[in-house]
């Protein structure tokens, strides 16, 4: 059985990924290497990766409808 986890927004998603041990390699701003494209694919990834280790993220009802 999955555990469930509610995370709101982008920086939710990612800090809780990598507080399981995620490590981001999409680079950022800074880099001069992030675009929107970039972003869902690093948001999908991290998703993927809390997944993974046995949670379900639910959805907030703004997401959702």
């Amino acid at each position: 059985m999955n555990k469930k986890i509610k995370l709101e927004g982008f920086g939710a998603i990612i800090e809780f990924a990598e507080s399981l041990g995620w490590i981001d390699t999409h680079g950022d701003d800074a880099q001069g290497t992030w675009s929107p494209k970039e972003a869902d694919n690093c948001e999908e990834d991290a998703i993927n990766y809390i997944e993974s280790k046995g949670y379900e993220i639910e959805c907030p009802e703004w997401e959702c409808a």
